[in-house]
């Protein structure tokens, strides 16, 4: 998984997918519309946060429409539980 930074845009679009997940992507980045940030912005974001496996877009599943779902590794994300366990491993 490709290891990307989140600032707060990108944590406010993974609280959007999680609360809205099965919803097109037009309806996630609605809510951050309007406060200095661009459409393509918000969906190059989309992409990247799908890039690194912490949502997931579903092409197919309605015609014309990308529903986001969020991942359980982007839940674990916003809650800043990116990587519970230390990078050494455990040692007595």
């Amino acid at each position: 998984m490709p290891e990307i930074e989140l600032d707060a845009i990108d944590k406010n679009l993974l609280r959007a997918c999680e609360k809205k997940s099965g919803n097109p992507r037009a309806d996630i980045i609605a809510p951050l519309l309007g406060k200095g940030i661009q459409r393509r912005q918000l969906y190059e974001r989309l992409k990247r946060l799908e890039s690194a496996k912490l949502i997931r877009t579903d092409r197919e599943a309605r015609r014309g429409r990308a529903l986001c779902y969020i991942e359980d590794a982007g839940k674990d994300a916003i809650r800043g539980r990116e990587d519970p366990a230390p990078k050494g491993g455990w040692s007595p």
